[in-house]
């Protein structure tokens, strides 16, 4: 299918599932109709959906991840049979979480970075202030914004709190400000948040032999099947393919509940998993080393999800560039 043709049968899917899954996502919200999604029981869908690659340079298909274990094949069936084959990619990914809140008793690779309270994830980049020029640290909320709860100038350390940082030897920057994360069931767009820099500490871009960032090139989007490198904490330099994107309607499983996600980019690794907990933040590039986006979580099979860089500079009000 062209584009556009795999766009309007994508609507199609959704109108599917939400169609065949109503009776099932309200049991699971146990809430009646009408009434808003509770933060400690939200929907969760069995399935999200999203574009992806098909057989030819033209060719596209929809995207229908499965992220829970307990699905009805009954259901899936309900859904899938109204479609004619070769219009859906069907993958199981399993359930997402973010990949930096889980505690881990690993060696640090590439710098490490937390709020001063908890867990560990990846400085992304230096960006910058779109109002003052003053260069910042880019990171995910769920990584220096406690997931919404931090004040304003908490100290954020490098490395981690859970890599033995501590606030009063580690402070590398104070946190500023993030988009915040919506647990109510409504979509987030991103996962992100920055630190203004203390005194005296520079930030260098992220660098490593076989990794190249140009941030003069600007935000890229990202391309069906093109390849992408990330540099984090946990796993290093990793590689991986595009393998979706657009994706909508899945729930990441944050500490403070599940959040849902719209219009993410799914990257697969090409030897072995792409990213691992710690690896939160880490900024994603194409094979130009333009930014495509920031890394923010991974499934239980080791597909890694990524905010497109546009909407996170936007949300945060930066630039990449002084």
């Amino acid at each position: 299918m062209k584009l556009h043709a795999a766009r309007q049968a994508r609507r199609l899917v959704q109108d599917d599932i939400r169609e065949v899954l109503y009776e099932h996502v309200q049991q699971l919200a146990n809430r009646a109709p009408g009434e808003r999604w509770k933060k400690s029981k939200p929907a969760v869908p069995l399935l999200s959906v999203g574009i992806s690659q098909g057989d030819g340079p033209d060719d596209y298909r929809v995207a229908v991840r499965i992220s829970r274990h307990g699905y009805r094949v009954d259901t899936l069936n309900q859904v899938l049979s109204r479609h004619a084959p070769g219009v859906i990619d069907l993958r199981y990914v399993g359930r997402i979480f973010p990949v930096g809140v889980a505690p881990m008793v690993v060696a640090s690779g590439e710098s490490s970075v937390s709020h001063y309270l908890t867990g560990t994830g990846t400085i992304g980049c230096p960006v910058y202030d779109r109002s003052t020029g003053a260069p910042m640290l880019l990171s995910n909320n769920h990584v220096i914004a406690l997931e919404n709860d931090a004040v304003v100038d908490d100290a954020v350390i490098d490395p981690g709190a859970d890599d033995g940082g501590r606030p009063d030897t580690s402070t590398v920057a104070r946190y500023a400000r993030c988009v915040s994360l919506d647990f109510s069931g409504e979509a987030n767009r991103v996962d992100c948040a920055v630190a203004r820099l203390v005194p005296g500490v520079t930030l260098k871009m992220p660098a490593a032999t076989g990794y190249l960032y140009d941030p003069t090139l600007g935000p890229a989007q990202a391309l069906r099947k093109s390849v992408v490198k990330k540099l984090g904490r946990t796993t290093g330099l990793t590689t991986g393919v595009v393998t979706a994107v657009e994706m909508g309607r899945f729930f990441v499983d944050y500490q403070n509940g599940p959040a849902a996600f719209e219009g993410q980019i799914e990257v697969t690794g090409l030897s072995g998993a792409f990213a691992a907990h710690g690896d939160s933040g880490s900024l994603v590039v194409n094979d130009r080393g333009a930014a495509v986006g920031l890394l923010f979580a991974v499934s239980e099979t080791g597909v890694a999800y990524v905010n497109p860089i546009g909407p996170v500079l936007a949300g945060l009000d930066v630039r990449l560039t002084p």
